[in-house]
């Protein structure tokens, strides 16, 4: 036991030189961060000072920083919706008929007046009426003749004037046929030409074209009035003028050849030229983009 005490001493002793290079090791690494960070300089913070004439260069303008109003901009999700009664119009028959050529396809562009479709009339009421004024112009012409005759014998009191009366009776109802049917073959799709043609030599219309419709007036209107009244449903308008009006042709609802009564749909016609912008904000937003659209438009 009293040579235990001089061992242990020489092999701490053996173990300490032996391990000598790891320790030394860890203790330069374990002094090395710190030497490094308390050698790192202060770093400066730098002042730019910009002389009067940049700031006037640069627009620059100070003042006391002080409460007050001030815009606030809000997104408001929206979607491009079609003007209900306005951007889409259907186009109709006037008349029973055969479809017998067909001048307009998806994604055409037709202006009012454009042929659309052509008819081959099958109308038995169509052919009456145009037999009906017809008949009454040469009635007319008939009563006339009448009228001239017996005038002379009416002033020296051969011929009653009850008998001149009654012509000149006959005389209007023919008249309010012939303005009664012109009118009905106006609203059948014949042209006014047509209708004197039918009336005055008695050529009948066989067929029609149907052609695009005139312009509403909600169109025409919105074109022409770029600001309008604020609206839970903003209008947005472009700058074209009433008689820049195109249709877009959308659908097609018959085929060539294809007999239509009169009314039957024949196609669909689309105006995108002015559409609405329908934004969806929260309720206590409203009141406060109302009035915030009005500012603009009373500054536009």
């Amino acid at each position: 036991m009293k040579y235990l005490g001089p061992a242990i001493i020489v092999a701490v002793v053996a173990a300490t030189w032996f391990f000598r290079a790891e320790l030394l090791g860890s203790k330069e690494a374990s002094e090395t961060p710190t030497n490094h960070s308390s050698a790192e300089p202060t770093e400066k913070q730098t002042v730019l000072e910009i002389s009067e004439q940049a700031r006037k260069n640069l627009g620059l303008s100070s003042a006391p920083a002080k409460p007050q109003d001030y815009w606030r901009s809000a997104t408001i999700p929206g979607v491009v919706a079609d003007r209900p009664g306005l951007s889409d119009r259907g186009v109709t028959s006037p008349a029973v008929g055969i479809v017998t050529a067909i001048h307009g396809f998806p994604g055409d562009t037709k202006r009012p007046g454009d042929a659309l479709f052509t008819l081959r009339l099958f109308s038995e009421y169509l052919q009456n009426t145009q037999t009906q004024l017809f008949k009454a112009n040469q009635e007319t012409g008939i009563i006339q003749e009448q009228i001239d005759r017996l005038s002379g014998a009416v002033s020296t009191g051969a011929v009653s004037k009850a008998k001149m009366i009654e012509l000149r009776a006959d005389m209007s109802r023919q008249r309010a046929i012939i303005q009664s049917s012109r009118q009905d073959l106006l609203t059948r799709g014949l042209r006014p030409e047509q209708i004197d043609l039918v009336q005055q030599e008695g050529q009948f219309v066989s067929t029609i074209e149907v052609a695009a419709p005139p312009p509403l007036a909600g169109q025409i209107a919105s074109i022409g009035e770029p600001n309008t009244p604020v609206q839970q449903a903003s209008l947005i308008t472009d700058s074209a003028s009433p008689n820049e009006v195109a249709y877009e042709v959308q659908e097609l609802s018959v085929e060539m050849g294809e007999q239509v009564q009169a009314g039957q749909l024949l196609a669909k016609l689309s105006n995108h030229q002015s559409l609405y912008v329908v934004g969806h904000a929260f309720k206590r937003e409203a009141s406060y983009l109302e009035k915030a659209a009005a500012e603009t438009v009373s500054q536009s």
